[in-house]
């Protein structure tokens, strides 16, 4: 499983389109409701169906079960630096995404299913 693939560059080479596979946390929400992964599985807004031709099945699967989330964003690598020097740049940017799409997660199920009478 890759943490990231490039999918495709436009025409001129500077900018690419990349999709980040994130862990989601195996975790209860804030109410104690549901896992949120499980929300996720739930959840008809989420799209469960890479946009990767070449995706593998235990990735496809991953995020059909709520394991993963792909997120999608344009890369622009910096033409005065490295092939290696870029490609810390997009691993840095994955490390910024995970946390940000775990926090969000969390956020945004953190009441799925609370249901209370008064």
């Amino acid at each position: 499983m890759s943490d990231y693939h490039i999918i495709e560059g436009n025409n001129s080479g500077e900018e690419y389109r990349i999709v980040y596979h994130v862990t989601v946390p195996n975790e209860m929400n804030r109410a104690n409701t549901i896992n949120i992964r499980e929300a996720i599985k739930e959840d008809p807004l989420v799209i469960k169906t890479s946009v990767i031709p070449w995706i593998s099945v235990q990735e496809q699967e991953k995020l059909t079960n709520g394991e993963l989330i792909e997120l999608k964003e344009s890369f622009r690598p910096d033409p005065n630096k490295t092939l290696a020097q870029n490609r810390e740049m997009a691993d840095n940017r994955f490390q910024e995404i995970k946390i940000t799409v775990r926090d969000s997660l969390r956020a945004r199920y953190g009441f799925w299913r609370f249901e209370r009478n008064v």
